[in-house]
């Protein structure tokens, strides 16, 4: 029930959109050293910086890099917030009585480059 760049939240019977969440990365670090976040979207070229305000879209490679160069580093110990906003449809299009599931998910998946 997503959009591009988003993760639904669900489906209320089975048509109208819930919401939708989008996630971003912020305040890397790794081995101990603070480093920038960088995206590609095919993971082995054209790498960007990873802005903390801009939604992580599906489907794209993160990594870490120095401030220096936009190239992922090789690292051995890294972590990193993973901040989800949450946006949830115009109340009016909701029904108003009804408790409502929240099913929405999304998978991070590591690879070694």
């Amino acid at each position: 029930s997503g959009a591009h760049g988003s993760y639904g939240l669900s489906l209320i019977n089975g048509t109208t959109k819930l919401g939708f969440f989008q996630m971003t990365i912020a305040n890397v670090v790794a081995d101990n050293a603070v480093v920038e976040a960088i995206y590609s979207i095919d993971g082995s070229s054209d790498w960007m910086w990873q802005d903390p305000d801009t939604a992580w879209m599906p489907d794209y490679f993160i990594a870490p890099s120095l401030s220096t160069a936009k190239a992922p580093i090789p690292v051995q110990n890294l972590s990193a917030d993973v901040v989800v906003y949450t946006y949830i449809n115009r109340s009016d299009s909701l029904p108003g009585s009804e408790e409502i599931t929240l099913d929405g998910s999304a998978t991070i998946t590591v690879r070694y480059l």
